[in-house]
């Protein structure tokens, strides 16, 4: 009978395991310790960046573009001597003067910067400084709209958020831009759609367009004849007011030079895209039918005038006869 071979009977050292690798202790020790060490150092950085931000201790407000600027910057009655210090204005806008508390020459806006060139002078409890621009503008200005940048500047976050203050008020500047250019854009389309009108209208009417078809015209006398016959109590005023009306229709069918004799026929020669309300001369023009041929048979309350008049006064507005 054959030997049975051994687990790993092939292998160099017979069917001994490798030795697992053996922890030490005091590595595992030393390396959790410096972990924590770590944690602790950048949490306490984090503490103090946040605790000591101006920007986070003003609230909302510290978010602000003005906010931001005062969050680095340091107000000039702190300063021993304020002469050639380099400064910002902390003001949405600032008045700058020709003389301390005199008259006004000019605005300075948020974020502007110059030098303190001479002051200060005090004036009703208030403190000015004359200073020069970054552009060559010289005057006086109040010490509340400006403060000292001098050996001060933001760090890398507010900068960041100052650049995206500038960011927005571009977007704001593009923004007008776009708004004019699209109200331009509305005009010349709006002269544009009273032009093509117009050609449609030549085209429609070569010997001219009637005076009842004219947008000027406010009122139209006959139309209101129709609409005074059909406020009447008398049912032979409401037959009257839609006769009238017909024959309106009738007058506009014959300016269109369609062929035909009767107001049917030209209905009929009508194209659909050249008369949209087309079905409300069909309508109108039926029951007008009725009223004429079937007379005092034909039963006509006032709600029924009302509804034919309707139909009338739609065809009517789209041609601007009413």
């Amino acid at each position: 009978m054959a030997d049975e071979k051994k687990p790993g009977g092939d292998k160099p050292g017979g069917d001994k395991p490798a030795p697992a690798p053996v922890k030490d202790p005091l590595t595992e020790l030393i390396l959790v310790l410096f972990a924590l060490f770590v944690l602790v150092t950048a949490l306490n950085s984090v503490t103090s960046f946040f605790s000591g931000s101006r920007v986070f201790s003003s609230g909302w407000k510290g978010f602000t573009e003005r906010g931001l600027i005062l969050s680095y910057t340091n107000p000039i009655s702190s300063l021993d001597n304020p002469l050639n210090t380099k400064f910002i204005v902390t003001s949405k806008e600032a008045d700058l003067y020709d003389s301390p508390g005199g008259r006004k020459i000019s605005t300075r806006y948020l974020g502007d910067k110059g030098t303190i060139i001479g002051g200060p002078v005090s004036i009703d409890g208030g403190k000015y400084w004359q200073v020069k621009f970054e552009d060559g503008t010289t005057g006086w200005i109040s010490e509340d709209d400006i403060a000292s940048i001098e050996g001060v500047g933001p760090n890398i976050f507010v900068r960041s958020l100052l650049f995206l203050w500038k960011l927005v008020s571009y977007l704001k500047l593009i923004l007008i831009i776009f708004s004019l250019v699209l109200i331009a854009w509305l005009v010349y389309l709006s002269n544009r759609i009273v032009k093509l009108r117009k050609e449609e209208g030549e085209k429609l009417y070569p010997s001219g367009i009637p005076d009842e078809f004219n947008e000027t015209k406010v009122s139209n006398p006959r139309w209101e004849v129709v609409e005074k016959n059909l406020l009447s109590s008398s049912e032979n005023d409401w037959r009257q007011a839609i006769m009238e009306a017909d024959i309106i229709l009738v007058e506009l069918l014959e300016n269109m030079s369609l062929p035909g004799e009767t107001v049917a026929d030209k209905l009929k020669a009508v194209e659909r895209s050249d008369f949209t309300t087309i079905d409300f001369a069909w309508e109108a023009h039926k029951v007008r039918n009725q009223v004429a041929h079937e007379g005092a048979s034909f039963a006509l309350s006032q709600r029924e005038a009302k509804r034919v008049i309707e139909l009338y006064k739609a065809v009517f507005e789209e041609f601007h006869m009413i």
